[in-house]
């Protein structure tokens, strides 16, 4: 999961961690480092879920998932093959405004943050429980993310 921490953006990249792959995933980070990026979000989109989701192709946010996917790959740790980012932020999680025939997609003016966090959180399958593994944030004379 990374997050912006001016805004508490968060979005997930989906690891999808096999049985016994937990610990390599949450030692990897620690000699992982990358450059802070930007996302914009230009719409929203009403499905199981409302959700603010990317409009325009970005080059930033797939450079990095190849980035941490290679990383993840030379440290034996699980990783993000075949897996296509898709940033996005949930507004509702229960699709409240799926009755609303008018949202299901609906753009907007670019809404735009910075990437300058990434969280390590496992998600729980079948409950709403996240556990936190680490962070990184950048250091703050060079814009990296690095592992703290």
């Amino acid at each position: 999961m990374i997050r912006s921490c001016a805004h508490q953006l968060a979005f997930s990249l989906q690891l999808g961690v096999v049985k016994g792959g937990l610990p390599a995933t949450i030692a990897a980070p620690d000699s992982f480092a990358a450059a802070r990026f930007p996302l914009a979000f230009g719409r929203i989109e009403n499905r199981k879920a409302a959700m603010l989701r990317t409009r325009a192709p970005q080059a930033e946010a797939p450079a990095f998932q190849k980035a941490l996917g290679n990383h993840l790959l030379r440290e034996k740790a699980p990783n993000m093959d075949g897996i296509t980012l898709a940033p996005h932020i949930k507004v509702t999680y229960r699709g409240d405004l799926r009755d609303s025939q008018s949202l299901s997609v609906l753009e907007l003016p670019p809404i735009g943050w910075t990437v300058d966090e990434i969280i390590l959180t496992e998600s729980i399958v079948g409950k709403t429980t996240h556990v936190e593994h680490g962070r990184s944030a950048p250091a703050p004379e060079s814009g990296c993310l690095r592992h703290c």
